[in-house]
């Protein structure tokens, strides 16, 4: 889960800039010696594709990971084109003269697809933008203590954004962003949250009552129930998830001590494995997730440093359920509406990173 560096070729660099491989004009007379000439073409010939490939698919990474499809798209389909670009060496090659001209063959074909490119440097373009606003709302979003990471739309994320860019002051950010959230959220999307919830086959049945009561409880503006509700389920939630497939167990050691630490959690992860701490299985269900990781992390680090905090916590009971302390009656000004729905967000949140564990892990 560690950032990417890549280096990206300046964009006017063109393939008939590229010289062939300047050897001796002379004729090769040994079978062996074809044979290796042909190896060494295709290794160019390779080496060449490779390259490009290469920095395609790290840049369609990174884009994946800031939660950006399109850039992803687009990398892969330019990353096709150019491997079909290439021709294939099915004929033996007599002379170096031969080589160079194969190799000037394909730089020819290879610079056939160069017009993508200007659609690749748009892409990163507006990628490179987009990186700017997604960091800002996730900033805001931690300023704030509102998870939304996965709920907002593009346009509340933009709109988060640039409250984050031009607010003067935490308070007013603060402020602005509880009211903007409320009423966000209001009734018609948290009844379709319910309804995902229960329509979902990972989640287990037994709990859907809980959630369904949990809801209507919100919707009755009873917050103190729908808060506890919910806060109560949390770690089964964790538990369920790594149950079923056995996340933190199977977790390597080096990139479970890495995510933990990352999480902010105490040394000595791999060592209390088998205690099964909520915390602990947050974390290896995270690091099992390779897609909008930057989204996955941020939430991960709200569950863990927030809604699961231990210690005592004035700012955070003002505006945020803390699990811990609810359950063992140490926090008892939960009965607001913001308490409520960043309770919803939070199981919404369990659910979402269980499907998507899932999905990354092929379901095994």
């Amino acid at each position: 889960m560690t950032g990417t560096k890549v280096y990206i070729p300046e964009s006017g660099l063109r393939m008939s800039e590229i010289e062939p491989l300047e050897l001796p004009n002379s004729t090769v007379k040994s079978s062996g010696n074809i044979t290796g000439l042909k190896a060494l073409s295709e290794r160019m010939l390779d080496i060449q594709s490779d390259s490009l490939k290469s920095t395609q698919l790290r840049l369609a990474k990174i884009f994946e990971s800031y939660h950006i499809p399109d850039a992803v798209k687009t990398m892969t389909n330019f990353t096709e084109s150019v491997k079909l670009a290439i021709p294939k060496i099915d004929v033996p090659i007599g002379t170096i003269a031969a080589m160079q001209d194969l190799q000037r063959t394909a730089a020819v074909a290879l610079q056939a697809s160069m017009p993508d490119i200007s659609k690749v440097a748009s892409t990163i373009s507006a990628s490179m933008m987009r990186f700017q606003g997604v960091s800002s709302f996730l900033k805001c979003c931690e300023a704030t203590t509102w998870p939304l990471f996965f709920i907002a739309s593009d346009e509340v994320e933009r709109d988060l954004a640039h409250y984050m860019d031009t607010s003067s002051s935490d308070l007013d950010l603060a402020k602005t962003i509880d009211e903007y959230a409320i009423d966000y959220l209001d009734q018609d999307r948290v009844i379709n949250i319910l309804n995902e919830w229960l329509t979902d086959a990972l989640v287990s049945s037994d709990k859907k009552p809980l959630f369904e009561c949990a809801i209507k409880h919100h919707l009755n503006e009873d917050y103190y129930a729908s808060t506890s509700i919910l806060m109560c389920l949390v770690e089964g939630l964790i538990e369920d998830c790594d149950s079923e497939f056995n996340a933190l167990a199977s977790c390597d050691e080096e990139g479970l001590e890495h995510i933990a630490k990352h999480l902010g959690l105490n040394d000595g992860i791999v060592g209390r494995r088998k205690k099964g701490y909520a915390k602990d299985q947050l974390a290896a269900i995270t690091y099992g997730v390779d897609s909008a990781i930057y989204y996955w992390e941020a939430s991960a680090k709200y569950i863990t440093n927030v809604t699961l905090a231990n210690k005592p916590n004035e700012a955070l009971y003002a505006s945020n359920p803390l699990r811990n302390k609810i359950c063992h009656g140490s926090q008892v000004n939960y009965g607001t509406v913001i308490h409520s729905l960043k309770a919803i967000l939070v199981v919404d949140l369990l659910i979402r990173l269980s499907r998507s564990f899932k999905n990354n892990s092929g379901g095994e």
